[in-house]
């Protein structure tokens, strides 16, 4: 996530285990570490979920979790991603689109304006593509 970031934020977050993928799960945040690890300068974030009759989720599960979160001041129509979710190869921008399959792809973006640890995708990410992020 980047700076700027918050509870306040956030629209809709969701997760998907891979004993029953493409359902999504509502989630909510349940605590945010106070400080960052020194070396990845992430928090760690915990989230808490109601238990569903289908599929069997057992705690400590692994899950992709999904945030759609606002950022102030942007205006609808712009994508941000974070700046992690770039990478330069070959004089191209390109960010990691994961797959159904549990793979991902690379697709090249033009990206504009780094504001706040996000950058701006100005092409080539059509809506509803979800980007790896590291």
């Amino acid at each position: 996530m980047a700076a700027g970031f918050g509870l306040v934020n956030i629209a809709q977050i969701s997760c998907e285990f891979s004993n029953a993928p493409g359902q999504h799960f509502p989630m909510c945040v349940k605590e945010v570490a106070q400080v960052a690890y020194l070396v990845t300068q992430t928090f760690c974030v915990r989230f808490t979920m109601k238990a569903p009759l289908r599929p069997t989720v057992l705690r400590g599960m692994a899950a992709t979790v999904d945030v759609t979160y606002y950022t102030s001041g942007a205006s609808e129509r712009r994508i941000l991603v974070p700046v992690s979710a770039t990478v330069n190869q070959t004089d191209q921008q390109i960010v990691w689109i994961p797959e159904l399959d549990e793979t991902v792809r690379c697709r090249t973006a033009k990206i504009g304006i780094v504001t706040d640890g996000q950058v701006e995708i100005l092409s080539d990410l059509p809506p509803g593509d979800r980007v790896a992020v590291a």
